[in-house]
């Protein structure tokens, strides 16, 4: 019998700055908000481990930014795909500049 695994539709982990090591905690409390295509918001605050995810149905393409005490930083464009840390490594793939960081 196989290990049930949770399914997010949208996960990824902030961090400090943009380029930290695989297998490191991330920033805690860190406010994500995503904007589905069809103008719908959600929200979802990192956990211990810098850890977000979303498990609402989010109408592809997205956007997403981060808030930490009024302030802002966003994504440039729209994706479609909610494997945040897909893109986001170290170095950065598919034109990411490589972690989602702290604004």
């Amino acid at each position: 019998m196989g290990i049930d695994t949770p399914r997010f539709v949208a996960s990824g982990t902030v961090y400090a700055t943009g380029h930290e090591p695989d297998n490191c905690n991330g920033a805690v409390g860190a406010s994500i908000v995503i904007t589905d295509a069809a103008g719908a918001s959600f929200s979802a605050t990192t956990n211990d481990a810098g850890n977000f995810s979303f498990d609402a149905t989010l109408a592809f393409p997205i956007h997403a930014h981060v808030v930490v005490n009024g302030s802002t930083r966003a994504m440039v464009g729209a994706v479609m795909t909610g494997e945040c840390n897909g893109c986001h490594t170290q170095a950065g793939l598919q034109m990411a500049p490589g972690r989602i960081v702290l604004p």
